[in-house]
């Protein structure tokens, strides 16, 4: 299973950038280029989440709570690669809805573990919600 981090190094030049975060730079441009929503993936740290792709066989992608592991099918990667995803314009409407969907249990997943060590947190109206579509499976 070929997989990636998405890791912070502040600081550092774009070409200098591990390629992960590269790509999870490039996830947020090209998502904002075509007018998807992107505040919550900007409130998200690139090294809260793990992505790797894998032969899926019956979703084109997975979330694994509290791992903080996303699952894509090679399907969705450049060239079938396996190691980074294709550009955003170029995957299929029912793929970018996918991968949204599963981006943002990766959010209410942040939420969660956010509010387990910040009190302040824990009050916050849309916990509720993230706690209740966490155990989303279609």
């Amino acid at each position: 299973m070929g997989g990636f981090f998405l890791t912070a190094h502040a600081g550092m030049s774009e070409e200098r950038l591990p390629s992960a975060e590269r790509m999870w730079r490039q996830l947020i441009a090209e998502a904002q280029a075509l007018g998807l929503p992107t505040k919550f993936l900007k409130a998200v740290p690139p090294s809260f989440v793990q992505f790797e792709f894998d032969d899926l066989h019956s979703y084109a992608a997975e979330y694994h709570l509290g791992e903080h592991r996303m699952v894509l099918s090679r399907t969705l990667s450049f060239n079938g690669a396996g190691t980074t995803l294709r550009p955003l314009g170029r995957l299929t409407h029912a793929e970018v809805s996918t991968l949204y969907h599963e981006l943002f249990h990766a959010y209410l997943d942040y939420l969660v573990t956010e509010a387990e060590v910040s009190p302040e947190a824990a009050s916050d109206p849309l916990l509720a919600l993230a706690r209740t579509q966490q155990g989303c499976h279609y």
